[in-house]
């Protein structure tokens, strides 16, 4: 049986183990479930205004609406094609099944310790070891192509959110 996510309060642990805690309790509150984590992705990777993007199927900026469906990663489908487009495409997150909240709180630990352990995700994420090793992997990887998740100043969009939601700032979706 899979583990949850450990619910992280104010609580009164000390030394860098608490100040993880509390800032996990931080992204905890910032990134509540898997729609917010999603929202998020789609505001700052394809629509500020959450609304209107460019769709590559018109060629132009369109309207774009998150039907309902059944499927874990929803899309947005542009309202003059149909075309659907899903934020996680193109990221670490593509293609699994592991959910974005999850993905966000290893982000944040591995900005934490700087080179978060395989045992440290295993550990305070409730995953399994294989997925566990699949996400660290999947976190450094992008250090060949100039990205580097795992850096004291990390430079992307989706790292400081997730480091303004630990040091209590409300994450961008505007």
């Amino acid at each position: 049986m899979r583990k949850q996510i450990p619910e992280f309060g104010g609580g009164s642990a000390s030394g860098l183990r608490g100040a993880i805690a509390r800032s996990l309790a931080a992204v905890e509150q910032a990134f509540p479930d898997d729609d917010a984590c999603l929202e998020w992705l789609w505001r700052n990777r394809c629509s500020s205004d959450g609304v209107h993007a460019f769709c590559p199927g018109c060629g132009i900026i369109r309207r774009f609406r998150r039907y309902p469906t059944k499927q874990r990663r929803q899309s947005w489908t542009c309202q003059g094609c149909g075309l659907h487009i899903h934020p996680s495409s193109g990221t670490i997150f593509h293609g699994t099944r592991t959910p974005l909240r999850t993905w966000f709180f290893a982000l944040h630990l591995a900005a934490c310790s700087g080179d978060v352990s395989v045992s440290d995700l295993e550990q305070q994420l409730g995953v399994t070891r294989k997925v566990a090793r699949h996400m660290k992997a999947l976190i450094e990887g992008p250090a060949e192509s100039g990205i580097n998740f795992a850096s004291p100043q990390p430079e992307t969009a989706l790292f400081r959110a997730v480091e303004e939601a630990a040091a209590g700032i409300a994450p961008d979706l505007v």
